[in-house]
């Protein structure tokens, strides 16, 4: 089993990790670990190589992702996860049309109406289209991708060392 650990490309550590997150999950056996190490480095080779044939360049970036994500149906688990990309205007737009006026702030306002007598050459921004109220706040995302990764960081450490201790 040793040599087939051998030929995998993602940290086995990571996947455990991942794996043992879900309150289903008590343990993972060594086997299955490998096996499902496999099956997701092939996931992420056919998700990549299906961007990179919808893509206009030679390397796959997160539009060309969201693309396929959004076209196919056996990758339909993955629309919350990676939305498609939409400009902030169009945002305010999907926002009004539901009815949700509280997050345009008056400050939002005034800064269409400064836009506005620029000539009406504004930066749009994109952002993500989450279908949810107020996700997709960057600045609170990136503290808690912070905190959880550190946390997944001593997790991992912690497995690499009980691995040793096994072996």
């Amino acid at each position: 089993m040793s040599g087939k650990m051998k030929e995998l490309q993602l940290p086995i550590s990571r996947v455990k990790t991942i794996m043992k997150s879900s309150p289903d999950v008590d343990s993972v056996p060594q086997d299955s670990l490998a096996v499902v190490t496999k099956a997701t480095e092939l996931f992420i080779q056919n998700l990549a190589r299906e961007a990179l044939k919808n893509g206009d360049t030679s390397k796959v970036d997160y539009s060309d992702v969201a693309k396929v994500v959004q076209s196919k149906g056996n990758l339909f688990f993955l629309r919350e996860i990676i939305p498609k990309k939409i400009t902030v205007r169009e945002y305010k737009e999907i926002m009004k049309k539901e009815g949700i006026t509280d997050i345009i702030s008056s400050s939002e306002s005034s800064d269409d109406e400064e836009d506005d007598e620029e000539g009406g050459e504004e930066e749009e921004e994109e952002i993500e289209d989450d279908d949810n109220d107020n996700e997709g706040v960057e600045d609170e995302e990136d503290e808690d991708e912070e905190e959880v990764d550190e946390e997944e960081d001593e997790e991992e450490e912690e497995d690499e060392d009980e691995d040793d201790a096994q072996r």
